[in-house]
């Protein structure tokens, strides 16, 4: 028997593939298959890889916590005696913004709500604001160079504005005769979302609209005589969760991004609010007081598996799911 010039060992019969050649062979292809990218990573854990944020008095007063997402492992990132409430991820999870109340190092001494950010272990607080108005609903910009979160204005109204990180640059994005409020962004940061404050456009309910960042396109998307609130994107961007008194009760309700296919995902006693969604976009996580108080579950886009992952003789509030983090 010999060897020909591709490795087969050959005789009178024919050639074969060496074990040698067959081994180098496969080497060669998971080298290929590796170095081109083709190769499938294992899909991420939603419950190992990303938290969920939110806030509760359980101590006393509103504190923020974050959570992994089927409730364990919980962890207090603020402690004074002071409301910090409603707060989101930055776009990396580096960052926390929120509003409160607080006045460290006299900065905010008629103790108004303003914004500050945090590190995401709850440390460098920093204020963003200092207008003694009563700022509410902030959100990083997608690209995370800024905040935008809503501020009542001269006109008695709230409107939605932006404030730089960096700069401290501040602009007033939204002047309209309802106001605006409950705003939220597109992960490519192509749309704004937010809900009017009632007016007489809408006939005083509250409905919810999309623009772009500079103000334009501004499209509604809902149109029924109750309020429409608190709209989020997937996010791919195809769909939108928001709450609806439609039916009696405030449910959550999902619809396409151009507001058409608008269907009911909850069907219980009690309030739904507040969704957001996981980073891969097959979990929502919302607040509930089918238990006769807040508590929060999550459920697949599609209303189905409802899971309750706090409980407690005291609410939980405004749950925000985090991107994929680095390290956990």
């Amino acid at each position: 028997m010999k060897t020909d010039q591709y490795g087969r060992v050959c005789d009178k019969a024919g050639c074969v593939v060496s074990k040698v050649a067959f081994v180098r062979g496969l080497f060669l292809l998971l080298t290929l298959v590796l170095g081109t990218g083709c190769a499938r990573p294992a899909k991420t854990s939603l419950q190992t890889s990303t938290r969920i944020l939110f806030g509760s008095p359980c101590s006393g007063n509103y504190e923020l916590y974050t959570m992994r997402p089927d409730g364990s492992d919980l962890v207090q990132i603020t402690n004074l005696e002071t409301d910090d409430r409603e707060p989101d991820w930055s776009p990396d999870n580096s960052q926390i913004v929120f509003r409160s109340n607080r006045n460290e190092g006299g900065t905010n001494p008629e103790g108004e709500f303003e914004i500050f950010t945090m590190q995401a272990d709850g440390s460098n607080v920093r204020q963003l604001t200092r207008n003694g108005c009563d700022d509410r609903h902030p959100f990083f910009s997608a690209d995370g160079k800024k905040v935008y979160f809503v501020s009542m204005t001269a006109e008695d109204k709230f409107q939605l504005f932006s404030i730089a990180i960096e700069s401290g640059e501040l602009k007033q994005v939204t002047h309209l005769e309802g106001g605006a409020k409950m705003p939220s962004t597109s992960k490519d940061g192509s749309w704004l979302l937010f809900q009017t404050d009632g007016g007489p456009a809408t006939n005083n309910t509250q409905e919810i609209y999309k623009m772009r960042p500079d103000g334009s396109e501004l499209t509604r998307l809902t149109n029924n005589d109750a309020h429409d609130k608190v709209p989020q994107f997937s996010p791919d961007g195809t769909y939108i969760t928001f709450q609806s008194k439609r039916d009696g009760d405030y449910e959550i309700y999902r619809m396409k991004a151009d507001g058409t296919e608008q269907a009911r995902l909850t069907h219980v006693e009690g309030k739904e609010k507040r969704t957001s969604w996981s980073p891969d976009g097959e979990k929502i996580v919302f607040q509930s007081t089918r238990t006769g108080h807040w508590e929060i579950y999550t459920m697949n886009p599609d209303g189905s598996d409802q899971k309750q992952i706090t409980s407690g003789d005291c609410n939980s509030h405004m749950p925000k799911w985090s991107g994929y983090l680095r390290h956990q």
